[in-house]
């Protein structure tokens, strides 16, 4: 899927249900609820940062795929300064408007496949969760570079993405003919075929294996610290975590 496309499905997403686009396992989010997930996913990350004994200076963050600002937010009690970027305009336009902290949040559209409207060893936080695996793996793979890029030497990023499709047992593809063409679908390719009939838009998920990941990362000068699962891929994807530094 072109950044274009995922651009266009975000921003209708952004207007007929922002928080349930950005969170979908809850589709009745109460603007409270829907924060305090952000807060405690902060939390979360913040202690597991202590716990490994890692040095953390707390000037600049990068909250990439902000959406409305639900990690930003949770960030700046922690930061300096916090920029969220976001390919959906009318997301951004949220963002600001539940903006609890002024100018310390900074939030940013950005619609292009790199990161350029930030200069070289920037920030000493770069967050990202729920992101990456929604774009093909050649922007994933190039916004990590990015990330790298912009990332202050001895500074971390934090970024999520899947491993792998994980197959049920029993799971059985749909085989049909149309116009003397075979199709041979996955439920959940059906399923994504019916959402985009019916609503014009799907967000697709783009599993990268771990050994790539890891194999990119050292050829871009990063180095690997800490790889840990989540469950952030939902129940149909192995979703890891991976720490990162330079």
């Amino acid at each position: 899927m072109k950044l274009d496309e995922i651009k266009k499905n975000f921003e209708i997403g952004a207007k007929e249900d922002p928080l349930g686009t950005v969170l979908s396992f809850n589709k009745k989010w109460n603007i409270d609820e829907f924060f305090d997930v952000g807060r405690a996913e902060i939390k979360e990350v913040m202690d597991y940062i202590k716990d490994m004994n890692l040095e953390l200076e707390k000037k600049k963050v990068l909250d990439f795929g902000c959406g409305v600002g639900r990690l930003s937010q949770a960030l700046a009690p922690f930061f300096e300064e916090v920029y969220g970027v976001d390919i959906s305009e009318n997301m951004i336009n949220l963002a600001n408007q539940y903006n609890k902290f002024g100018k310390k949040c900074k939030y940013i559209v950005n619609t292009e496949d790199n990161l350029k409207i930030f200069p070289d060893n920037f920030f000493d936080f770069i967050y990202s969760n729920i992101t990456l695996q929604h774009m093909d793996n050649k922007y994933a793979l190039n916004y990590i570079k990015e990330f790298l890029r912009i990332l202050k030497p001895k500074s971390l990023i934090i970024f999520q993405i899947p491993s792998r499709r994980i197959r049920k047992p029993n799971e059985k593809r749909i085989v049909f003919f149309i116009k003397n063409s075979l199709y041979n679908l996955s439920p959940e390719k059906l399923i994504n075929f019916y959402k985009k009939k019916k609503w014009g838009v799907v967000v697709n998920m783009h599993p990268i294996k771990k050994e790539k990941i890891i194999n990119f990362i050292e050829e871009n000068n990063g180095r690997v610290l800490d790889v840990i699962k989540n469950n952030w891929g939902g129940e149909r994807y192995e979703s890891l975590r991976y720490c990162v530094t330079k």
